[in-house]
């Protein structure tokens, strides 16, 4: 009998675990549309655990726009003072948004959140450098007014 040298059975054994757990795992995190969608037919508790999703995955890039604003780094958007969105209200944000422009609705929920928080919240440059931004403090409709310029490639 022949003896199979040690890193081909190594080889092997890692090639046959990769085929047999790639097609198990996670898929990409669903678009606007097929979130909203989703939540819209979900059940009343399952409607909750959306909206905590949404509304942590809200959180998540609030506090990554704290520390960019914090130490003085040009900033995703600019919201207003102690300003904060909870679950239901970026549910309807998506939707807005979601609405105005069906590209829109193309975009994983994640950027989604990200894209209408800059479009409602936009940040002004001073002679268009980026070391010298600007954050108002007034509360913007969250309607959308204008398209995303990244969504219309």
């Amino acid at each position: 009998m022949r003896k199979i040298p040690w890193i081909w059975l190594s080889a092997g054994v890692a090639s046959t675990a990769i085929c047999l757990i790639a097609p198990t795992t996670a898929k990409a995190e669903y678009d606007v549309k097929t979130a909203l969608r989703v939540y819209d037919t979900a059940t009343p508790t399952d409607r909750k655990i959306w909206e905590l999703i949404f509304g942590n995955t809200q959180n998540g890039i609030n506090w990554a726009n704290s520390v960019l604003i914090r130490t003085k780094q040009q900033p995703l958007y600019c919201p207003p003072d102690d300003f904060s969105l909870t679950g239901p209200q970026v549910v309807e944000m998506l939707r807005g948004w979601a609405s105005s422009d069906p590209k829109f609705g193309g975009v994983p929920y994640g950027f989604g959140v990200l894209l209408a928080r800059q479009k409602s919240f936009p940040v002004r440059t001073d002679n268009d450098s980026f070391e010298q931004f600007r954050c108002g403090s007034k509360v913007e409709n969250l309607a959308p007014s204008i398209s995303c310029p990244l969504l219309t490639r």
